[in-house]
């Protein structure tokens, strides 16, 4: 998900339609996204 987000030549929306853990694991792991 990573690659896919950085070589986004637009912005990306993230809708999570559960528990927003897993949104807050991924940014806190990688926090220059």
């Amino acid at each position: 998900m990573r690659d896919l987000l950085l070589a986004s030549k637009e912005p990306i929306v993230l809708v999570p339609i559960g528990p927003l853990t897993n949104i807050a694991l991924f940014a806190h792991a990688l926090p220059g996204m």
